[in-house]
């Protein structure tokens, strides 16, 4: 492995691998499409443990030109309201809950209740995950893909710099 001065670059092949496994095509992929392009923010309403997404905050979004938010599914109609797209976030939609029945029955009972509302797009997974989580999160991506193959499964890697 070449040797860069004052740069370990494991964490940046292992983060070039996971966005190499988890962009793998299969035909349940395939079902995914990406439509009008994606205009988002990083922290704000419906952001995880951030404010709710109301409808004056969904209001200002669509009005300052976004349209991909954050949202948990009791604020799924809010989106909808707007005109907006939501990126789903939930406690349960981590790869430790595919080992836990109770919780894993309440991720099947969650993707059932939200993979056909029309304002859902995608399930949040995790920020900035670090290298030893990436297995983990390929099995629960995948595990996505075979229950909701219309819908996307993000994961917010390390920028290149960290």
């Amino acid at each position: 492995m070449p040797q860069f001065p004052n740069m370990n670059i494991r964490p940046l092949l292992a983060a070039i691998a996971l966005t190499a496994m988890l962009s793998a095509r299969s035909p349940a992929a395939d079902a995914w499409k990406v439509g009008t392009p994606i205009v988002s923010y990083w922290a704000g309403p419906g952001f995880p443990n951030g404010s709710d997404l109301t409808d004056a905050a969904a209001t200002q979004l669509a009005e300052g030109g976004w349209n991909l938010v954050w949202c948990r599914e009791k604020e799924l109609d809010v989106v909808q309201r707007h005109g907006l797209r939501g990126m789903l976030t939930a406690d349960m939609l981590t790869h430790t809950s595919l080992d836990h029945p109770d919780k894993h029955a309440e991720m099947d009972a969650l993707i059932e209740r939200v993979r056909k509302h029309p304002a859902f797009y995608a399930y949040h997974l995790f920020d900035e995950p670090p290298a030893k989580d990436f297995p983990g999160l390929t099995r629960i991506v995948g595990y996505l893909r075979e229950k909701d193959p219309a819908h996307l499964a993000y994961i917010n890697l390390l920028p290149t710099y960290a």
